[in-house]
């Protein structure tokens, strides 16, 4: 079946994906409150994105990465839409940044115990336990 024609998209989100890693990149245009995809765009361009937008009047809000080409070119080509970050995009920085905090060495997550507090350890010889229906009891 062929995809329906595309009306006025009101709100919608850009990001990239690979046509092949670390060489080509394209851009794929979600609508977002259709849920789903409208275009996908053979390069990942600030000019691309410009050139669909100005073909595409009414779009109010833009949601994409921090990449700079989809703000420029959101800029050029729907200079009245709001940008905002995507969902998905605050997530995935959002849960790096805790990542990266986690994983610090926990040294930094415990406070030092002042010597005083620090544990004497007791003599293994010279310690009893006594078990009871109230709990355990140290004796020695």
């Amino acid at each position: 079946m062929p995809d329906p024609i595309t009306g006025r998209v009101r709100v919608f989100g850009v990001d990239d994906f690979a046509l092949h890693k670390g060489h080509n990149y394209g851009t794929v245009l979600i609508d977002i409150e259709g849920h789903r995809p409208i275009e996908v765009l053979p390069e990942r361009s600030a000019d691309a994105l410009a050139d669909w937008l100005s073909e595409h009047p009414g779009v109010e809000v833009v949601g994409h990465d921090c990449a700079r080409c989809y703000a420029d070119g959101g800029d050029r080509g729907a200079g009245t839409a709001a940008h905002v970050a995507g969902r998905y995009h605050l997530w995935k920085n959002l849960g790096e940044a805790v990542e990266r905090l986690v994983a610090r060495p926990r040294q930094q997550w415990v406070p030092p115990v002042p010597e005083k507090e620090k544990a004497v350890p007791f003599a293994s010889a010279s310690v009893t336990y006594e078990v009871s229906q109230y709990g355990c009891t140290l004796r020695g």
